[in-house]
Parts: C-alpha cells; sequence; structure tokens
C-alpha cells in the first residue's frame, strides 16, 4: 500500500490550487526520522550548555526607609527637610560609591581576584524601590551562594548608616551642638558677669545728675546775660534821652526812669539767688531832681548791669569745658554700658536659639534610628538564579523539531514534491 494512500483525502477546496494540507503533512511524516534527530541534537545541546554554564546565585535583602518627622534647620547650612524623587534618591544613595566602597571594604577578603575594581564590584548590585520609596530592596548576584548572601547582608548596612547619616542626626554631630551649647552658656554668663561688674561701679547716674545740674547753671547765666542786655539797652535809652534835656532843669523822663527801675527790681526778684543789690530812689525822690542828677542815677544803673553781665559771662565760659567733659565721660559710660548689654543680648539670644536646636537635634537623633531599618536579611541562596533548566532544555527540544520541520518542508518544495496539480 502506497504511504500516500494512509492519509485523509482532502476537500475539494484543498484540491483545487495550491499546496495542500495533505502534501505538507504528508512531508512532515516522510522526514519524521530527521525532525526527532534535530530534536534530539537540540536537547543534547542545550543539556551540554546549560550543565557547563557558570552558575550564578542571588540574594536579597530588603529595607524599609520612612520619611524624617523632623528636621534640623541651621542658620547657613544646606538641609534636606523632604526628599524629592524618592525613588531615584534612594537608588542613587544605594549604588553610590560611598556605599558600593563601604561594602567592598567589609568583605574585601571574600571577594574573587577578578572582582578588582569598583565597577565590576557594582555590576553584581541591583536596587529597585516600591512605588511610594518605602521599600528597598536589595539584589546581588555571584557564583558563590554564601558570598552573594554575604554582599547583600554587607550592602543592607551601609544602605542604612547612609540614609541614618544624609537624613538624620547623628551623635557626633549632637554630640558637637551640646558642646557648642556649653560654649555659648560659658560666654552668656561671661558676658552677665562683665555687665554685672559695669553696674556695680557705673557713674552713669552720678554724671547725668552733674551734667543737668551745669547745664541748667549755664542756661540760666545765658538767660541773665540776655535780660540784662536788655536792661542796659533801656537804661542807656533813657539816658540818651536826658541828654537832650537841660542838665539843670528838672527832668521830664522820671517816669521812665522808674519804669527802669522796677523792670531791674523785677530782675533781681525773679532770681533764686539775687547775685546784686540795687538800692535807688523810687516813686517821689526822683520827680524833684534835675536831668543831671538822673544821669548819674542811669550811670551807675549801667554800672552795675555791665559788671554783672561781664561776671556772668566768665562764670558761663569757665562751665564750657566742664559741660563737655561730662558729656564726654557720660558718653563713654553709655557707650561701655551698650556695648556690655548688646554683647550680653548676643550671648544670650544665641545660647537660647542653640538651646532650642539641641532640643531638636536630640529628638531628631532619636527619631534617626527609625529612618531606615533591615525588614529582611538575605538568606543563602539554594537555587540557581535565570531560568528553570528543565525549561530551556524543552525550549530548545521544541525549537529544535519546528528548525527541523522547517527544513523538511524547504526540501520537499525543493524537490518538486510541494507543486500543485495545475503547475505540473
Amino acid at each position: 500500500m502506497n504511504q500516500n494512500s494512509l492519509l485523509p483525502v482532502s476537500s475539494n477546496a484543498d484540491s483545487e490550487g495550491g499546496v495542500t494540507l495533505r502534501q505538507t503533512i504528508g512531508a512532515v511524516v516522510r522526514h519524521w526520522r530527521l525532525i526527532i534527530i534535530v530534536s534530539i541534537v537540540a536537547v543534547v545541546a542545550a543539556s551540554v550548555i546549560v550543565f557547563f554554564s557558570t552558575r550564578v546565585y542571588e540574594a536579597t535583602a530588603l529595607v524599609t526607609v520612612s520619611q524624617p518627622r523632623y528636621a534640623l534647620r541651621l542658620e547657613g547650612v544646606n538641609q534636606i527637610n523632604t526628599v524629592s524623587g524618592p525613588q531615584r534618591s534612594y537608588t542613587d544613595l544605594a549604588r553610590s560609591d560611598e556605599v558600593a566602597l563601604a561594602v567592598m571594604n567589609k568583605i574585601k577578603d571574600s571577594l574573587p581576584p577578578e572582582i578588582n575594581t569598583l565597577d565590576k564590584f557594582r555590576g553584581q548590585l541591583r536596587v529597585t524601590t516600591s512605588t511610594d520609596a518605602t521599600l528597598v530592596t536589595l539584589t546581588v548576584t555571584d557564583k558563590e551562594p554564601a558570598r552573594a548572601a554575604q554582599i547583600a547582608n554587607a550592602w543592607a548596612e551601609s544602605f542604612i548608616a547612609s540614609v541614618r547619616g544624609l537624613y538624620g542626626i547623628d551623635a557626633v554631630n549632637l554630640a558637637s551642638y551640646q558642646k557648642q551649647l556649653e560654649q555659648s552658656y560659658n560666654a552668656l554668663t561671661a558676658a552677665e558677669q562683665s555687665l554685672s561688674d559695669f553696674q556695680a561701679k557705673n557713674r552713669v547716674v552720678i554724671v547725668q545728675a552733674e551734667l543737668n545740674t551745669q547745664q541748667s547753671r549755664f542756661t540760666d547765666l545765658l538767660n541773665r546775660q540776655v535780660q540784662i542786655n536788655l536792661l542796659s539797652q533801656s537804661a542807656e535809652d533813657v539816658r540818651k534821652r536826658l541828654e537832650l534835656l537841660d542838665p539843670k532843669s528838672p527832668s521830664v523822663v522820671t517816669n521812665d526812669l522808674a519804669v527802669l527801675q522796677l523792670s531791674i527790681q523785677s530782675f533781681v526778684s525773679q532770681q533764686a539767688q539775687p547775685p546784686v543789690q540795687l538800692q535807688m530812689p523810687v516813686g517821689q525822690a526822683l520827680s524833684g531832681k534835675t536831668a543831671a542828677e538822673q544821669i548819674l542815677v542811669v550811670d551807675s544803673i549801667l554800672g552795675v548791669l555791665r559788671s554783672r553781665a561781664e561776671a556772668w559771662k566768665k562764670e558761663a565760659a569757665t562751665l564750657e569745658p566742664l559741660i563737655l567733659d561730662l558729656q564726654g565721660k557720660l558718653a563713654e559710660a553709655q557707650i561701655q554700658e551698650s556695648r556690655l548689654r548688646r554683647a550680653r543680648d548676643l550671648a544670650e539670644g544665641q545660647y537660647t536659639r542653640l538651646n532650642n536646636k539641641v532640643r531638636e537635634a536630640d529628638v531628631a537623633a532619636q527619631d534617626a534610628n527609625n529612618l531606615a531599618q533591615l525588614a529582611s536579611s538575605a538568606s543563602v541562596p539554594t537555587r540557581v538564579a535565570g531560568w528553570n533548566r528543565i525549561l530551556i532544555v524543552l525550549i530548545a527540544a521544541a525549537a529544535g523539531a519546528a528548525l527541523a520541520v522547517i527544513g523538511s518542508l524547504a526540501w520537499e518544495w525543493w524537490q518538486g514534491n510541494l507543486e500543485s496539480k495545475e503547475s505540473r
């Protein structure tokens, strides 16, 4: 019986033109030995490759990272209050030179000779983060399973330390702030003691009282000079008018002279300690005198007024350097007091700010331990990383069979066994 007679008869649609399904299946069946042989060769080749290929193991450590609840603010120091792009930040930080170098230093005795550069070592590291960047997965590939787990755990420790140091406040910084606080307290105590010592011998109030007294006396002398100059001018006006009269005839300016006398008495009575006493006739005593006699009275008044004006002028001149000296002493004492107060206020403000920052740093240092924590340490892997070996062999068998089928069909076509009836 012909082998083709065993195949089912194709439908009319298949026999109308082109390569029929029966022809295709027949071509495959005729070369079944070749297909089986190629598949076996592919399986053997894949098995050999898989068997002799380098086995790589993967170890994974998990680290949880949270946002810092407290942020320490220092003047003139750049700070991190929020994390911009946390996924990228943690990924870059985990693969940074500092972290990778720290891991290499920890396990350098266990590394193989071929891993002698930082780039080669970093090629074994892979890091991924969750969507909210709270879970960081650190994966290490290595030929030795125990070494892969060792590297992964060392990597997790270094990464956690780096996160705490970057986003938190470590104990070294806190100790530094506490030392600065102690220095600030000593500076404040010294400033307060300096101000207290100055106040114990401060003469600002005494000098101010002396200055006020001398200034009041100086002002009073100036006012007296002005008033006595006005009285002298009035007396000179009266004398000029008396000179115009007949010296032997009775004066007609008696009233003006009496007014001048009353003005002088009023001026003297207004002084707390009258520096001059004028004894002059008043009222009717001046009415019978001649112009010459009244001129003598006016000259006597002018002499007294001028004498007192000159004495007050000299006294005011002696007060001027004394006032200037007191003003200098007062200004010097006030400047020294102001300087000491500013130093005390500055030291107090600095101490208060540092005290608040030490409290914040203390809380932040305690919270820093919770920023990054080891969620799961890496255990020694027992399975080789990569595809399943059986799956690889099956894929190789399927690929070999497919290749053999395609080759068989191509050979049949080349021999003309797959040509349609019309083309024949």
